[in-house]
């Protein structure tokens, strides 16, 4: 039986700690309410990062976020973005000060409930508190939560405000829905001989498990039908040899 995924995305090379932490707690929240785990996609970090860095030049104290704060103009064309995306949303968070600056405020729970870690002080200088600020939004949570969307990209920006003033920092999320084909197990938008030799890992021991980029409530019983393509309710080497004559062309999938 294949291993159910924790939440957690493969550690990726061009997010820093602080975003590859945002994403963590994304993907943690979405596989506890039983939705999909979003794929990594570095064009959507690269962007986010971009667009963070872009808001950050237009600050000049923590008065505000900026003369440039704001959404992107990025649509569903953008060459970012996964092939095929047919939809995009944005969440974006500001920080400026200490931690702690906002201490006497507790978190709002009309948009649902929260994760434990969300208590005071209210902050925004943690990926913990980034994420709180993100669920108890109306209008942030929907992106967070929208079963549909299947990839993620995240970017911050940060600035010293030296002297022991602490930070100030943009953050921007990116999420897309587009059409990952059905035996991506490797969930990262193509179906390649990485899904081949990660099948093949599975069969012979050395990983745990396949992830699935579509879990739902369903779990296992869907993890395994996406790695089984010859559907006998198995997943094994012939799965894997499949999966390497459609990336060969030599069948079609």
């Amino acid at each position: 039986m294949l291993a159910v995924p924790t939440g957690r995305a493969d550690a990726q090379a061009n997010l820093n700690d602080f975003d590859q932490a945002l994403v963590d707690l994304v993907n943690e929240w979405r596989a506890q309410q039983g939705l999909n785990i979003l794929a990594v996609y570095d064009g959507l970090s690269d962007e986010s990062l971009r667009w963070s860095t872009y808001m950050a030049g237009g600050s000049t104290d923590c008065a505000s976020a900026g003369s440039r704060w704001g959404h992107s103009t990025l649509s569903t064309s953008d060459p970012s973005n996964p092939a095929g995306t047919t939809g995009i949303a944005e969440n974006l968070a500001y920080a400026c000060g200490s931690p702690g600056f906002e201490a006497d405020r507790n978190w709002p729970r009309g948009a649902g409930p929260l994760p434990n870690y969300c208590t005071s002080p209210i902050d925004y200088t943690t990926p913990e508190a980034t994420m709180c600020g993100w669920l108890s939004s109306t209008t942030h949570r929907p992106a967070i939560a929208n079963p549909q969307n299947t990839h993620i990209g995240s970017g911050t920006a940060t600035r010293s405000l030296g002297n022991g003033g602490g930070i100030e920092r943009w953050s921007t999320q990116l999420f897309t829905r587009s059409a990952i084909p059905r035996f991506d197990v490797s969930c990262d938008g193509h179906l390649d001989v990485i899904d081949a030799l990660q099948i093949a890992q599975f069969e012979v021991g050395v990983r745990a498990g396949v992830q699935s980029c579509a879990l739902t409530n369903t779990g296992v019983q869907l993890n395994v039908a996406r790695a089984d393509l010859n559907s006998d309710g198995r997943t094994d080497i012939v799965d894997a040899l499949l999966v390497a004559r459609c990336v060969a062309g030599l069948q079609s999938c």
